[in-house]
């Protein structure tokens, strides 16, 4: 049988490590903060037992002849040794291997083991239940894609129009606070970041907040209502609708970040796509 070396961080051991250590038998480091000063930020990680512990509970499994928790010592070991590294593939791996092992080989598991910065940034492609060619979803998107063009964002224009018993309740589109002209006149705090990267941070309410915000304040109910979405909503988006009774999201393009997708078909919450 084939022997690897194992290298991770593993906070908790749940049924996804345990099938990842079943592929790649031989020995196992763990990844600790005490170790590497550049790994501190590991510690916000609250669900993380000490080393002792998930050494002895992974012990108990059988799997491994040998686990240790990474230390300077055996990481030059590692360096020389010619045996196959692997690893999760996630950031935090990823940056160790980058820097402590550039000259051995590695293969990266591209499996889903935490939230890592690489899966919380990663968006996936949508699956529809549904895809719509009907003549009033179509119309009702171009309407939708029309207020987008209201917006004064610079990275993306969303549009967004709530239906109800085929009456328009709202149009929104994404906008700044405390001015649309904001960003030109102080700079949006966006251009600091790439896709995907602090998300949250951002001077524009989304469309779709905007539309709750907007309900809220005139007293208007979204209880059974459609959501029309020219983008795929963000996980806050999605959840706040959900949350106030949108009872169908359609969109137009877009992807899911998180596991926003998988939480709306498990509330039953049908995804249109809208053909236009």
């Amino acid at each position: 049988m084939k022997k690897y070396t194992v290298v991770a961080f593993v906070p908790v051991l749940h049924c996804g490590y345990v099938e990842f250590f079943k592929k790649y038998p031989g020995s196992l480091y763990l990844l600790y903060k005490d170790t590497f000063p550049e790994l501190s930020f590991l510690e916000r990680d609250l669900r993380a037992l000490p080393s002792e512990l998930m050494i002895s509970a992974i012990e108990s499994l059988g799997i491994f002849r040998k686990i240790k928790e990474l230390s300077k010592e055996n990481l030059l070991r590692i360096q020389k040794s010619r045996r196959l590294i692997v690893m999760p593939k996630e950031d935090i791996c990823l940056d160790v291997a980058k820097k402590y092992f550039p000259h051995n080989r590695v293969l990266f598991d591209n499996v889903f083991l935490r939230w890592d910065k690489m899966a919380v940034i990663n968006a996936k492609k949508v699956v529809p239940e549904f895809v719509s060619r009907d003549l009033f979803d179509k119309e009702i998107m171009k309407l939708a894609y029309n207020e987008a063009e209201k917006s004064s964002d610079w990275w993306r224009h969303v549009g967004t129009v709530v239906v109800k018993d085929r009456k328009i309740l709202l149009c929104t589109h994404n906008t700044h606070f405390p001015s649309p002209h904001s960003p030109y006149v102080n700079g949006d705090p966006r251009f600091n970041f790439g896709a995907g990267e602090m998300t949250h941070i951002s001077s524009a309410l989304h469309s779709e907040r905007m539309a709750v915000g907007m309900a809220c304040r005139e007293g208007i109910s979204f209880e059974g209502a459609d959501m029309y979405v020219t983008t795929f909503p963000c996980s806050d988006c999605a959840f706040l609708a959900y949350t106030a009774g949108i009872k169908r999201i359609f969109y137009a393009e877009g992807c899911s970040s998180l596991d926003t997708e998988k939480t709306l078909r498990e509330k039953k919450v049908p995804l249109i796509f809208v053909e236009m």
